[in-house]
């Protein structure tokens, strides 16, 4: 059978009595209101960052409306890379969208500034501080590349969590470098689950930032966060 959009990988895992079949895949166009709905209802509100920064405590009607925009900007964009991760119904229809993983290239010699101006104090305090987490941007002579993937987040739904998906997702990200010739890819991973998951696919990290301290710059709080958050990188063999 022909898959209407591009499969990276499929896997099934048993979780208590069920068990689940799910595939990796490109976003298909029409889903990506399912995929805004899972940014909105658990990155937003979870992610350390944006926590930190208020927005799970802004007006969420603008919040959601604004980062859409921002979502579906990078989407659209060339250089941004979006998997999805799809409940596989052994069929072509796409079954419910319980993932989604973003990724955007960065090349050698990119500035690394604000392309999205947020209109609400949250969001704009929250990318004010994403701007200043270490990058590998500056040591690119050093790691002798020329381009790597930059990771934007993983997203998973609370239902599916603990079914391997955020793992499998970095496998891909593996996949999606080498299918398009880059050599590395790297994110900072805020959460204590994708910096686990990251050290079992061999990632290895290159810079650790203390939540704390990083706080007390933006001022600003990370109660509830991991103490450290880790920029990781793995190079595609």
């Amino acid at each position: 059978m022909t898959e209407p959009f591009k499969v990276w990988s499929k896997f099934s895992v048993t979780k208590g009595t069920e068990t689940f079949k799910f595939k990796m895949m490109e976003p298909p166009i029409d889903r990506l209101d399912d995929v805004m709905d899972l940014v909105y209802k658990y990155f937003m509100k979870e992610e350390s960052i944006f926590k930190a920064a208020g927005v799970p405590k802004g007006d969420q009607e603008a919040l959601k409306a604004e980062y859409e925009l921002l979502v579906t900007g990078y989407i659209s964009d060339e250089l941004f890379h979006t998997t999805v991760c799809c409940v596989d119904n052994d069929n072509e229809e796409i079954g419910e969208i319980v993932g989604a993983s973003f990724m955007t290239l960065t090349k050698k010699n990119t500035p690394l500034e604000l392309q999205f101006h947020p209109q609400s104090k949250e969001l704009l305090k929250a990318f004010e501080m994403i701007l200043t987490l270490p990058s590998l941007t500056t040591k690119m002579d050093e790691l002798n590349i020329d381009q790597y993937y930059d990771g934007r987040g993983v997203v998973v739904s609370s239902k599916y969590r603990g079914c391997g998906i955020a793992q499998e997702f970095l496998k891909v990200r593996r996949l999606v470098c080498k299918e398009k010739g880059v050599p590395l890819t790297c994110a900072m991973m805020t959460a204590i689950g994708t910096q686990k998951a990251a050290e079992r696919d061999g990632w290895q990290t290159m810079e650790e930032l203390d939540f704390e301290e990083f706080g007390k710059l933006h001022g600003v709080s990370f109660e509830g966060s991991p103490k450290i958050a880790k920029l990781m990188a793995v190079r595609i063999d």
